[in-house]
Formats: C-alpha cells, sequence, structure tokens
C-alpha cells in the first residue's frame, strides 16, 4: 500500500545475516527467546487475550516526533498499522504445511 511507512535500522548487511543465521540456525530455541514458540507476530495488541493496549498507542508518538525522525513526510497513522497487521495475518500460517506453525518454525 503506498505510503505505508516501516522503519528499519540496519547494520552492515553481511554481518547481520551471517549473525542471523547462526544465531536461529540452532536446534535449542534460547532461553530469552523463547516467546517465538508463542507470540503470535499479527497480534497488535498486548495481553494473553489480545484484549489489552494497541502497540500503535506506544509507537506512534514516537514515530511521529519530527525532532526525532525530521524526514518523516507523513504521520504515520493507525491505519498503517492495520495494512502491516492484515499483510502479516496473509502471510503467517497461511501455507498448508505452515497452518499449525508457531512463529519460530515458520
Amino acid at each position: 500500500d503506498k505510503g505505508t511507512k516501516v522503519i528499519h535500522l540496519v547494520r552492515n548487511p553481511i554481518y547481520m545475516s551471517v549473525s542471523n543465521y547462526q544465531y536461529h540456525a540452532r536446534e535449542e530455541v534460547p532461553l530469552k527467546e523463547q516467546w517465538v514458540k508463542w507470540q503470535n507476530p499479527c497480534q497488535v495488541r498486548y495481553g494473553n487475550d489480545g484484549s489489552g493496549a494497541h502497540f500503535a498507542d506506544y509507537v506512534l508518538p514516537a514515530l511521529n516526533e519530527t525532532d526525532v525522525f525530521p524526514i518523516v513526510k507523513r504521520p504515520v497513522t493507525r491505519s498503517d498499522f492495520a495494512n502491516v497487521a492484515n499483510d502479516c495475518r496473509s502471510l503467517f500460517q497461511a501455507k498448508d504445511d505452515l497452518k499449525n506453525a508457531n512463529f519460530h518454525e515458520h
């Protein structure tokens, strides 16, 4: 969707790719990363039942702070978050062999 903004800060892409591969290729999920076994990456509300505060409420004020991000041409809106969440839902567990896969298995 035109106008949707995503911010991704990246270090050297080659080093990052090798590091990510080595980290995630481990057989056992690191203790601090156990959330990948149960977390739904498309969930936009906090809380186990998804009834808590909306993620956008926490990040929109910072993303729209022109002192922090002076290149912002248009405010990031709640509908931008909805578009990203919809894209996520269209991809996560979308293939038949991944219907019951968790975030880590994806």
